[in-house]
């Protein structure tokens, strides 16, 4: 519980929280394969703004070490008094690969559909792709990443290249 004063205002607040991680499930198509399922509920009540419901559910399954698929879904309710409640569901992919020595790449498409009550529907496709390479105690990145957003009312999208250099002490 957590109590702030305000002039001429008391707000409680209380907020519960429960998580689950497995896994457990191995081997399933080919040895050596994982799937990972997590899964997050929490409430929120606040007495001067009403309530909050967020439940997040993910299944991710590793089929080779370098290459993962998830999916998963979440949404949001709010108390009645509040608009805005959604759900969205997403999938994604990655692969991770080491060309040569000292160098990671990693590729990575995600795709989510966001439901809302407010009627502003979204249909969000990320691309990335991060190069790295570690020069004797320098890593330098690269980041490329692409994003699609589509709406009803509109379609965006950004285009972001990032280059990095970096040395840990």
């Amino acid at each position: 519980n957590n109590i702030s004063q305000s002039p001429g205002v008391d707000q409680l607040s209380n907020y519960y929280s429960f998580s689950a991680d497995s896994s457990y499930l191995r081997n399933l198509l080919r040895n050596g394969d994982n799937l990972h399922l997590s899964g997050l509920v929490s409430y929120t009540d606040v007495n001067t703004s009403g309530t909050t419901t967020y439940v997040d559910t993910k299944a991710t399954y590793y089929l080779f070490t370098n290459l993962t698929f998830g999916a998963g879904w979440n949404r949001i309710d709010y108390s009645e008094n509040v608009t805005g409640n959604q759900d969205n569901i997403f999938g994604e992919i990655q692969w991770i690969t080491s060309p040569f020595r000292r160098m990671s790449l990693v590729l990575s498409i995600k795709e989510t559909i966001q439901d809302t009550d407010a009627d502003i529907d979204r249909n969000i496709m990320e691309a990335r792709s991060t190069l790295s390479y570690g020069l004797g105690k320098i890593i330098f990145n690269i980041e490329y990443r692409f994003t699609n957003e589509d709406t009803e009312s509109s379609d965006t999208r950004t285009q972001f290249f990032y280059v990095k250099a970096s040395r840990p002490f």
